[in-house]
């Protein structure tokens, strides 16, 4: 009876990861501004982006050059075992689950030499 019910467990969570999965396809994305996708967001400038990442580096290191103010969102890399750039929530702001994305007036900008 017991094999049973691990067997039926271990089933649901076969299923449940699948249909997770399905839910959270990456695709490619075209760089630059996507002024056709309008994002929430609080300030004029947000960036998502990961402290580790050299792109997000290069990205703060401009931004901060310039002097223009943006609010951040650090982002998670699957290295870390969060797969936050994985997560639904930040698959609507960046499809290809990558790091950084710009948004702008709640556009985003994909591709960092962007």
């Amino acid at each position: 009876m017991l094999g049973w019910l691990a067997l039926g467990a271990a089933g649901v969570l076969v299923a449940g990861w699948g249909w997770e999965k399905a839910h959270r396809r990456t695709h490619a994305v075209p760089p630059g501004l996507q002024a056709d996708i309008d994002l929430p967001h609080e300030a004029e400038f947000e960036l998502y982006h990961n402290a580790l990442s050299l792109c997000s580096m290069k990205t703060r290191a401009c931004m901060a050059e310039l002097r223009v103010p943006y609010r951040g969102h650090a982002i998670d890399l699957i290295e870390t075992g969060r797969y936050q750039t994985l997560s639904r929530a930040y698959l609507a702001v960046n499809p290809a689950g990558t790091v950084p994305v710009l948004v702008h007036r709640g556009h985003p900008v994909f591709e960092s030499h962007e």
